[in-house]
């Protein structure tokens, strides 16, 4: 009788866990509709049925319109949703990385008009908090793109004779090897410099982890999605010879 009191009670807990897991599914499916509804009515009708981008939490939402002409930030700020709508940026590419608990970050490419839009959560691991940016720029305000591993430079365009790699077909190669490796890593830092002098450089925490990892499977995501990061800031770079 003891046994099976015992395995009542193990059900019952189960039960109760699938229970919550589905109650919890449910507010944050809510929530993103919510803000889809805000983006409808507030930004327009072009915004409500478009092209998204939105946080697990969902606290930070990207949503491009039906003519891919402008790019609508929309995040919560102190209970309440606060817009941010990019005009005249066509977004040719999207790259995001937002359904992490840390480490988010955006990037679009606007090919006819020569722009790219970065945004970025800073400090995402920091116990002060977190803070965010966003930049838009034109292709010929970049100088330069670093890829970076545990505080080391691994990729630099243009090469400037201290990084291990200095061309891209190379970096292949190495993203490759570094997915197959048992080697483990915790940081994935990728730095994009601008040819003002008084631009700080745009910094994006592709990764950070206490546990230094290379057989996880969402490593293995941090690390293409910074290799795809890389690869395109590159071909930017590259044209502005």
């Amino acid at each position: 009788m003891g046994n099976l009191g015992t395995t009542i009670i193990i059900i019952l807990i189960l039960v109760a866990l699938l229970m919550l897991a589905v109650i919890f599914k449910h507010i944050k499916s809510s929530e993103k509709m919510d803000m889809e509804i805000f983006a409808r009515k507030n930004l327009g009708e072009e915004f409500g049925e478009s092209e998204k981008y939105v946080s697990h939490n969902p606290r930070i939402g990207f949503y491009i319109d039906k003519q891919r002409d402008k790019i609508a930030l929309i995040r919560v700020k102190n209970g309440e949703y606060d817009p941010k709508v990019i005009e005249d940026f066509h977004c040719d590419k999207a790259i995001e990385h937002l359904e992490f608990v840390h480490d988010k970050y955006f990037f679009a490419e606007d090919r006819v008009r020569q722009k790219v839009l970065m945004w970025a959560l800073v400090n995402s691991t920091a116990k002060e908090g977190k803070s965010m940016k966003l930049k838009v720029v034109h292709y010929r305000d970049i100088k330069g793109v670093e890829m970076i591993f545990d505080g080391e430079v691994v990729y630099r365009k243009p090469a400037e004779g201290q990084e291990k790699i200095s061309d891209i077909e190379a970096l292949t190669k190495y993203v490759d090897e570094r997915r197959e490796t048992t080697l483990p890593f915790s940081d994935i830092i990728v730095r994009v410099r601008f040819n003002e002098m008084d631009s700080l450089a745009f910094t994006f925490e592709c990764m950070t982890s206490e546990r230094p990892s290379a057989e996880n499977s969402l490593t293995t995501r941090h690390l293409l999605s910074a290799y795809e990061l890389v690869k395109t800031l590159s071909a930017i770079v590259e044209m502005g010879k």
